[in-house]
């Protein structure tokens, strides 16, 4: 299984989506027999859960480098949910867009409000740090190693039952 980030920018905003890919799916030839064993485990155990959020450390430097996001938990699927989370890296955050606004709410009606008035639009999966880059760099590293351990994990339990034996009676 390859976990693939698809990686975005756009005014200073780093967004990263992970997306898990059969190794099948990109290799010539396909390895058709792990993917179908690991569906197979996927389909008998279900999808293997990791959590993408919290704080995270990169102990390559001293001080160690710390970020976190706005949520201590978010657990997602690897192959069913993980890749419709979007994990977003900034050092300012930014204002609600207009769009995010009810469409009965004051905001909208008067645009131009104080920042006390519009607040800012913290997500669950916002990370706020002074280097969006290295920290986006660690958190893929650190969520393609918690899949690679939930994968081994997953290939660890008993095979999946496919069948019992007949009795005659």
């Amino acid at each position: 299984m390859n976990i693939h980030p698809v990686v975005s920018m756009l005014n200073g905003i780093i967004s990263i989506q992970l997306e898990a890919l059969f190794l099948g799916d990109e290799v010539s030839p396909p390895d058709t027999t792990q993917d179908e064993m690991d569906q197979q485990y996927i389909l008998a155990y279900g999808d293997p859960k990791v959590n993408l959020a919290g704080l995270f450390t990169d102990n390559s430097t001293i001080p160690a480098f710390q970020f976190k996001f706005g949520t201590p938990q978010m657990m997602a699927g690897i192959t069913t949910q993980m890749a419709q989370v979007t994990a977003r890296f900034y050092t300012v955050v930014p204002p609600v867009p207009l769009h995010e606004f009810p469409a009965h709410d004051w905001h909208r009606k008067h645009p131009l409000s104080s920042p006390e008035e519009n607040p800012p639009a913290v997500r669950p999966m916002d990370c706020i740090t002074a280097d969006p880059e290295r920290a986006a760099g660690v958190w893929v590293t650190a969520i393609q190693s918690v899949c690679a351990a939930a994968m081994t994990q997953l290939r660890s339990m008993p095979a999946p039952l496919e069948t019992l034996p007949d009795d005659n009676v």
